[in-house]
């Protein structure tokens, strides 16, 4: 364990450096430990054995794994060095954890992060660099168990698995889940919870909503909610064959809740029930900074500014790529848009998986769109829901018929 963390120079700006160290403040803390070369070299042995039992358990395609794995550390360590030159959540969670005993942020979930930076810093030894390459075993983790599950999910469509594969390395999306953040947590929290529902394995669906709780303890409420919505629909469509008493239970459901809620949660249920004039409050608060553009109160339109925004702004190179990405996902849509037939559709919404995709999809955007109208925040987020919306489209999309992965 580290004994000695100069603690006296932390607060002392090195300017000597030619480093910039973004949000750091301390160059101590970017100095590498020989003992992390050791820790690399058997955290690498376990993590390529990891990779292989995946590949030979699961039959995949071995050189499409190792495409994917090799994608992602590539954005890890350009993730690294984008670190050492610009302020970022992680600059606050390690170095909450690596200088103080405590952390009071007001966040829970910044919170959790600082305290797993503290078991990785004070109890593994593990520093800097050496946790960007620990997080990235499990963001890769949940590209591979993501990519196996919608394969198993759609396996009985016309599925074009190299599609599927190239959806999987939008750069957007692996560059911020790259950082040892909460976004890498929760896209291995959602490769285990979709690997292990297909398997129907509870114990580990407990694990993944766990850690989804741990770092995204709202989102969690939206899955939670989407959950139930299916069970009960799917419940009283079995049970019940009228469809006006069917309407009837789900507004008594719905209602008996919000009434329950507002004597159990005062404070929850008045978010609820002015959702939308919290959110246009905030926003307007909110754009008074850099970064966060125009909305309204038409709902549609904020969530496509959202999930879209920006398109063909091309003022720097984060924006280009970003503008690009945003056109490509259009023209998808338009895609599927295009190749809809009513066999697929009908195959689509009878399986329960794709419908709860569907919902906690669009359960999340209007949440979060309504929240948050900043070109960053809403680049980095909406990759959250966005294999949601992939589960639904690619069905649509998959006219050739290739080998299975």
């Amino acid at each position: 364990m580290e004994i000695d963390l100069k603690l006296k120079h932390t607060f002392v700006s090195d300017n000597s450096t030619l480093v910039q160290t973004g949000g750091l403040i301390a160059k101590n803390i970017l100095d590498l430990r020989l003992y992390e070369f050791f820790f690399i070299s058997i955290y690498l042995t376990f993590f390529i054995f990891i990779i292989k039992f995946i590949v030979k358990n699961q039959k995949l395609d071995k050189n499409k794994v190792y495409f994917l794995i090799s994608y992602h550390y590539f954005f890890v360590i350009l993730a690294y060095v984008y670190s050492l030159l610009n302020v970022n959540d992680l600059d606050s969670f390690f170095q909450t954890a690596y200088l103080f005993l405590d952390s009071d942020d007001n966040h829970m979930a910044n919170n959790n992060m600082v305290l797993i930076n503290r078991y990785l810093i004070h109890i593994f030894n593990l520093h800097y660099f050496s946790i960007f390459i620990f997080f990235g075993f499990f963001s890769s983790i949940g590209f591979l168990l993501l990519f196996i599950s919608i394969n198993e999910i759609l396996k009985e469509f016309n599925l074009n698995t190299n599609l599927l594969f190239g959806l999987f390395l939008f750069p957007s999306w692996h560059f911020f889940t790259s950082f040892p953040g909460k976004d890498s947590i929760y896209l291995f929290s959602i490769g285990l919870f979709f690997f292990y529902f297909i398997k129907k394995n509870v114990f580990y669906l407990i694990i993944s909503i766990i850690l989804i709780y741990l770092v995204r303890p709202h989102i969690l409420m939206l899955v939670l909610f989407s959950g139930l919505l299916i069970w009960v629909h799917y419940y009283l469509k079995n049970t019940i064959k009228s469809k006006l008493s069917y309407f009837i239970l789900i507004l008594i459901i719905i209602a008996s809740s919000l009434m329950a809620l507002k004597q159990i949660n005062p404070n929850t249920f008045s978010h609820i029930a002015n959702f939308f004039e919290h959110g246009a409050l905030y926003r307007s608060y909110s754009n008074e900074f850099a970064g966060w553009y125009e909305t309204g109160n038409n709902i549609f339109i904020n969530s496509f500014k959202y999930l879209l925004y920006p398109l063909f702004d091309f003022s720097n190179l984060n924006r280009a790529i970003v503008s690009l990405e945003n056109i490509l996902i259009i023209l998808l849509v338009l895609k599927t848009l295009l190749n809809f037939d009513e066999k697929t559709f009908n195959l689509v919404i009878n399986k329960k998986v794709i419908i709860f995709s569907v919902l906690f999809f669009i359960s999340m955007l209007v949440v979060l769109s309504n929240f948050t109208a900043n070109i960053g925040i809403s680049a980095r987020q909406k990759w959250m829901m966005m294999p949601f919306l992939f589960l639904f489209i690619i069905p649509f999309l998959g006219k050739l018929k290739s080998s299975k992965l």
